[in-house]
């Protein structure tokens, strides 16, 4: 008899195996509502297997959350994980079980049974588990309280600092529906909540949250530019607060109280020198602010409102790329391609999700769009002589490829995965520059996140450079940004103690580190015939390049920027886990197509220069005939905890 893979061995044994700690966690599902999920575990003796039994999906980032689980569960009980093997198995009604945010109870449902105990039965919670512990800020909280609320939850344990929502006091609705809503920083206090007597209140006193004290910086001129965007943020808020002045519900008192706690951050961020963060800030109560703003709005309003954001996404047009101002153009046409993926996203959802759970993608897209056009008013004043920027082609596609290697290795999360989606997207529209720097940054979040998991969490402050001195080292403005960004967050972990505020400065230095070199590498290699290889790409021309399921062609050589791609590109489906989620990029068309017999000759040029293999000129050659094919947005369909 041959013997049974590891993973099959396990399920089967699983099997028959009584499943001692049961938690129904609630999620959000596709249509944005909440929902609940049934989460079993059990542990064996083994060798450190952690396994997940899941119906339907499930995606790297819960692969991930799954792991780190059970290290930090094992840890927390005294034992070795390298003498057991755990199998999480998850039952949810959705498509997708999509996200990290049920690694908090997965992690308590482990530690229930490396130690015997087990939790009260009427106990929900939601949050992140990172390597150290602590518990991390999710999405969809109210939702997800809501869906507690109907499955008859007493105790309700949320990150820290995630109790009120976009105007919603869950302490104070929680009081109305007969549930308590505590806030938990790490595993040590959900273990002391979870396990008290079912149908108690617990004791939570309130945390002092202590004051941010940050260093003064002294950007460069040109980093300094983001000076005026950061104010022009704040102004927007300070407009804005002023509609909630004289607040008569608890509702408007609450958003009216956080947008003057935003306003007085970004402005303190502003003073000391950190532009970047202060606009960030700023940018974020925004959106939450135009979110709830928009809470009533009905399907048709909003339609409207999307259709009036794609027409002026579609009406941008950015400066001329030049080696003065290449920061600032690059800046906002990512967040024009950002703003692109977030319209096609909601006309994708529209038929089937409420305008409620739509509105803040909508808020995001419109603020992006705005912060484009910001960088681009910048942009204009630098001028400068234009670039060609058709040299940094195969230098765009070369990267594309090493994101496209990740991608098959199985690295990329959810959030690099719409990076190289806006990589592709800028790349098919002639913006070669931009898309090199969703490439990196794509490649940069794969890189920080393989060194925060590789870390000993008690050495993770080893990861980053917290040296001042360090940023005015870089010559391009964005690696400066960033990198200030980063000492922001650094502080933040050291303020808070939230391990996501010191992932976030990991990935921010990668960010800053790989912009620096590719601003480097682009000024000093456009007036070359071409660029060199980016480290660990082959040197000969890749093929047609696949990332997700898509094909992407390159542009012709024979125009300018942000003019139609290619005719009768297609789009090819390939699994990117299991093969289930549809992943594609919709592209406007901007410029009029070729005749049959042009798209003929150009492909016959690309083959002869070993630009395409035989194997795709013979397709594209019998779809020249047919209409010219459009690419549509990437579509993940989900359920996030």
């Amino acid at each position: 008899m041959k013997k049974l893979p590891a993973l099959l061995a396990v399920l089967l044994f699983a099997s028959f195996s009584f499943a001692l700690t049961t938690m129904h966690v609630p999620a959000v599902a596709a249509n944005g509502e909440g929902v609940l999920t049934s989460i079993e575990a059990t542990v064996t003796a083994g060798n450190g297997g952690v396994y997940v039994d899941i119906e339907p999906f499930i995606s790297v980032d819960t692969q991930e959350s799954a792991k780190i689980a059970a290290k930090v569960a094992a840890n927390k009980a005294g034992v070795s994980i390298d003498n057991y093997n755990v199998l999480f198995k998850i039952v949810a009604d959705t498509e997708i079980v999509d996200g990290p945010s049920g690694g908090s109870a997965l992690a308590l449902l482990a530690y229930a049974e490396f130690t015997g105990k087990k939790p009260r039965s009427d106990l929900a919670l939601t949050g992140t588990i990172e390597p150290d512990g602590s518990i991390g800020k999710i999405g969809g909280v109210v939702q997800k309280a809501e869906a507690a609320r109907k499955m008859g939850v007493k105790l309700f344990l949320v990150p820290s600092g995630q109790s009120v929502q976009g105007g919603v006091d869950l302490t104070q609705y929680g009081e109305r529906w007969g549930m308590q809503v505590v806030e938990v920083s790490s595993m040590d206090e959900a273990i002391k909540y979870a396990f008290t007597a079912e149908g108690a209140q617990v004791y939570a006193p309130k945390k002092e949250e202590k004051p941010l004290v940050l260093r003064k910086l002294e950007p460069s001129k040109d980093a300094g530019e983001m000076r005026v965007i950061a104010k022009a943020e704040i102004d927007d808020l300070k407009k804005l607060v002023r509609k909630y002045e004289n607040g008569n519900s608890n509702q408007t008192e609450l958003i009216h109280k956080s947008l003057l706690k935003s306003i007085n951050s970004s402005q303190y961020l502003l003073d000391q020198g950190y532009y970047y963060s202060a606009a960030n800030t700023a940018f974020l109560a925004r959106i939450n602010e135009n979110a709830y703003a928009l809470a009533n709005v009905s399907k048709p309003e909003l339609k409207k409102l999307v259709g009036d954001l794609e027409k002026q996404a579609n009406e941008m047009k950015f400066a001329n790329k030049t080696l003065e101002n290449l920061d600032w153009v690059v800046g906002a046409q990512l967040r024009y391609y950002w703003a692109l993926q977030a319209i096609y996203n909601l006309q994708d959802r529209m038929d089937v999700m409420s305008p409620l759970q739509l509105v803040e993608d909508y808020a995001s897209a419109k603020s992006w769009l705005s912060a484009a056009d910001r960088m681009n008013k910048i942009a204009e004043q630098k001028g400068g002589n234009p670039i060609d920027e058709l040299k940094t082609r195969d230098y765009a596609r070369r990267l594309i490829e090493a994101v496209n290697s990740s991608l098959e290795q199985n690295l990329l999360d959810s959030e690099a995965l719409q990076h190289a989606d806006a990589a592709i997207l800028a790349y098919t529209q002639g913006d070669y520059a931009t898309s090199t720097f969703d490439s990196l940054f794509a490649q940069a979040l794969v890189f920080s996140r393989q060194k925060v998991l590789k870390a000993d969490p008690k050495d993770l402050k080893g990861l980053v450079n917290d040296s001042s001195e360090k940023m005015n080292s870089f010559e391009s403005a964005w690696a400066q940004l960033y990198y200030a960004h980063s000492l922001y967050n650094i502080e933040e972990a050291n303020r808070t103690g939230e391990f996501a505020y010191f992932t976030n400065a990991v990935k921010l230095q990668e960010i800053s580190k790989a912009f620096e070199n590719n601003v480097k590498q682009l000024r000093a290699e456009l007036s070359m015939s071409s660029l060199p290889q980016p480290s660990g790409v082959p040197e000969t021309e890749p093929p047609a390049l696949e990332i997700g399921r898509i094909e992407v062609k390159e542009a012709p050589f024979w125009t300018q920027p942000r003019v139609l791609i290619l005719g009768g590109i297609g789009v090819i489906a390939i699994a990117i886990i299991i093969g289930i989620l549809a992943v594609r990029l919709k592209i406007r068309e901007r410029a009029k197509p070729l005749t049959d017999e042009e798209r003929l000759r150009k492909l016959d040029d690309l083959l002869l220069k070993g630009g395409l293999s035989e194997k795709t000129y013979d397709r594209l050659r019998s779809k020249y005939a047919a209409p010219e094919a459009k690419l549509e947005p990437r579509r993940k369909r989900k359920a996030s905890r």
